[in-house]
């Protein structure tokens, strides 16, 4: 990649809305090479023929039959108040 110009650092700069003076356009010059070069050797890699890793693990989901099972626990002999099969609790009202 070519060097980056002073019109592309200040066009960066401008992006990322903020100020630079002479002293951070040198410096910005080299470290937008550098990270351009990176880019470049990413976008260089062959991955037509890789199959695209998603996940390092193979994770799957393993479910259990749903089994009903009719156990008599008495649920209301626990609550402060109830009403025949309910559980009577505070009115809540969103106002």
């Amino acid at each position: 990649m070519n060097e980056l110009t002073k019109e592309e650092v200040l066009h960066v700069a401008d992006l990322a809305k903020i100020e630079v003076d002479e002293n951070d356009i040198i410096k910005y010059k080299v470290e937008l090479k550098q990270i351009m070069n990176q880019i470049d050797l990413i976008n260089k890699v062959n991955i037509d023929e890789e199959e695209i890793l998603i996940s390092p693990s193979n994770n799957k989901n393993i479910y259990r039959e749903d089994v009903f099972v009719n156990e008599d626990v008495d649920i209301l002999k626990n609550a402060p108040k109830s009403n025949g099969n309910y559980i009577e609790i505070k009115r809540f009202l969103n106002e």
